[in-house]
């Protein structure tokens, strides 16, 4: 059985119903679910399952996040948290993965390599370190669909938690804590999927290219990459973003090579469809 197969059965418990099945579009704080998620063999980071389905991904409020439109995806993995140190190093000392560009942090002259800041996120990785991190995983950086989907659920929602504004225990953000946090810190601003951090404490670089008209003309099914080549879309708020900066809709971009104080990322794997399924779709490259 593959590997994929094997994530897939052992996630069955976590597997989290679309909300458009629960009705109306909720503010509601989410729990965390009490199942344990299962861990990639490789790093050992918590994966969750996304039920394959539709999902309104955008906005119609601000220029490259617009139209609002419905996207229908397969199945996926994703992160449950985002990578950290510790998780980050094994791969460098397998020989896989580049150091980060800088060893410190914003307020800490010592953070990777420091074991006081092992479950912290990696910072300071360029797309093509955190790309390389996720196929020696074994996994994929998420797409940019993906990504929104994990984050937002079906309805609509702001932030991942709902619509209520943000709050200090809800997630890391506006300079509350003036650097990062340890990774999985807020449960109460966990995703409808019980994705955690997908609002605060690092912005996550995603697999696409940036085209800001893109959603105009992106495919229905699973759409992936644009036929732009110059900046790498980045998803997620962070430490340092303000309220209006950590929208789950919100798209940032910036050239590849960038790598910054509050910019991390997580992986994605692709689940098995099922016998005689298809989603028909764009094309998608999973490097």
């Amino acid at each position: 059985m593959s590997k994929s197969s094997l994530l897939v059965r052992g996630l069955g418990v976590l597997l989290v119903a679309t909300l458009s099945a629960c009705g109306a579009k909720s503010a509601a704080i989410n729990p965390v679910a009490p199942a344990v998620p299962a861990a990639s063999p490789k790093d050992e980071i918590p994966l969750v399952l996304v039920a394959a389905g539709k999902f309104e991904m955008g906005s119609d409020h601000y220029r490259d996040e617009e139209p609002l439109h419905v996207v229908e995806l397969r199945s996926f993995l994703i992160d449950q948290t985002e990578v950290t140190n510790t998780q980050y190093a094994h791969c460098l000392q397998q020989g896989f993965c580049q150091p980060p560009q800088r060893l410190d942090s914003y307020s800490r002259p010592e953070y990777f390599g420091n074991p006081q800041y092992d479950a912290y996120p990696v910072i300071y990785v360029t797309w093509d370190d955190a790309d390389t991190f996720c196929k020696w995983a074994g996994r994929r950086l998420p797409t940019e669909a993906e990504w929104e989907r994990a984050a937002r659920g079906s309805d609509e929602r702001i932030y991942p938690w709902g619509d209520q504004p943000p709050q200090a225990n809800f997630l890391n953000y506006d300079f509350n804590l003036g650097d990062t946090s340890p990774t999985g810190n807020y449960p109460l601003g966990a995703s409808p999927y019980q994705v955690l951090d997908m609002a605060g404490n690092v912005a996550e670089w995603v697999a696409d290219w940036y085209d800001p008209a893109y959603y105009s003309e992106s495919p229905y099914s699973d759409p992936g990459d644009s036929l732009a080549t110059k900046y790498r879309v980045v998803r997620g708020g962070s430490w340092i973003d303000n309220r209006y900066a950590v929208r789950a809709g919100l798209r940032r971009y910036y050239p590849p090579d960038s790598a910054f104080v509050n910019l991390g990322f997580r992986c994605a794997e692709s689940t098995p469809a099922p016998p005689g399924s298809y989603m028909g779709g764009g094309h998608r490259t999973l490097r």
